[in-house]
């Protein structure tokens, strides 16, 4: 049993760092950084590595993020979980 969760704990973060989108970033810079910050200690509740921007960086689409600004890669065993929450839904 342990070795089957090991198993897909290691396809869901080949399948993360493979896949589009590779990361979401979420910037403090917005009108409501306590939510934000809120939002993210939620992730960190459900085992969701969240990484924090230690220097000013802009992406290869061009949007400049500060430094703070949280990363939330998707190449982590949850990232059905992590899709699903921060994912675009229609």
């Amino acid at each position: 049993m342990l070795w089957n969760a090991y198993l897909k704990g290691k396809r869901q973060t080949e399948r993360g760092a493979a896949g589009k989108p590779g990361a979401y970033l979420v910037s403090l810079a917005q009108h409501d950084p306590l939510t934000a910050a809120k939002m993210v200690n939620k992730l960190l509740g459900q085992g969701i590595e969240v990484k924090v921007a230690g220097k000013p960086f802009t992406t290869s689409a061009g949007m400049s993020y500060p430094a703070g600004s949280f990363v939330v890669s998707m190449a982590q065993p949850k990232m059905g979980l992590i899709r699903y929450l921060l994912g675009r839904t229609f």
